[in-house]
């Protein structure tokens, strides 16, 4: 019987110990967290408490579980399961174009789908001299990995919509090498019809996370996409962009 109590009150002790020492678990991907172990009923995943959050993983993502420091430098893996991104943005294009960087404002809702890969969909604002449309878009995007400072990259792609019913030239519209299907309608004022066109916007970029909830993120991409307008007697106008697309924005969880 006290041998039961020595050997009970012995494993009592060793496991407050374990649950008292800091744990750093590494994972396969290269990255490393610490924080307090939490055993889960589910013998396949095991979880973390570290700066206040819960991360679970699949036991067959773990490649070590210690109390040892890791080295120097060592990576600590953020959780990117679900993550919002705003982001202000330019189209640059060349000196012959009349609007050489439109500006553009975005913002989408990110889940993660597969270890380092999110999807998302989002929608914004863009502001051209004709007029202003509404982009709606769906993006894919591969993290490199998941630690504070990671490049990625990206595809976006979606749809733009005319956010005006109505716009009126001034007489006589440019020609831009932009443009094509142009129709010239004379000097006379007319009212024209926006509408929209198809977008992609594949690039790289980086995230720069401050805190675990918290980041900024920088991406550069090339982006195509077609834009419209309609007028009396059969006149068209169609936009082809095809430009370079800088954007600095803010990630939070």
């Amino acid at each position: 019987m006290k041998k039961n109590i020595y050997v009970l009150l012995l494993l009592t002790g060793m496991a407050l110990t374990a649950n008292a020492q800091k744990q750093y678990v590494y994972l396969k991907d290269g990255s490393v967290i610490k924080g307090k172990l939490i055993f889960s009923s589910n013998p396949q995943t095991l979880g973390i408490r570290s700066s206040g959050n819960i991360y679970m993983f699949k036991r067959s993502e773990i490649d070590t579980i210690t109390t040892a420091r890791p080295m120097k430098g060592a990576p600590q893996a953020l959780d990117f399961r679900y993550f919002f991104r705003t982001a202000l943005g330019i189209l640059p294009g060349n000196s012959s174009n009349e609007q050489v960087a439109p500006a553009l404002f975005s913002a989408s809702f990110n889940r993660q789908v597969y270890k380092t890969i999110s999807a998302g969909i989002g929608s914004g604002m863009e502001f051209y001299n004709e007029s202003t449309f509404i982009p709606l878009f769906a993006n894919i995007e591969y993290r490199f990995r998941n630690t504070r400072f990671s490049p990625l990259v990206f595809l976006k792609t979606g749809y733009l919509f005319a956010a005006t019913e109505t716009v009126t030239t001034g007489g006589y519209y440019p020609v831009m090498p932009d443009y094509y299907n142009f129709i010239p309608p004379g000097n006379e004022p007319m009212e024209l019809e926006p509408h929209g066109g198809f977008m992609i916007n594949p690039g790289i970029g980086m995230n720069i996370m401050v805190s675990n909830n918290f980041g900024f993120y920088l991406g550069f991409g090339y982006r195509y996409h077609r834009i419209g307008f309609d007028g009396d007697n059969d006149y068209s106008l169609t936009y082809n962009y095809n430009r370079l697309s800088i954007d600095i924005g803010i990630i939070f969880k």
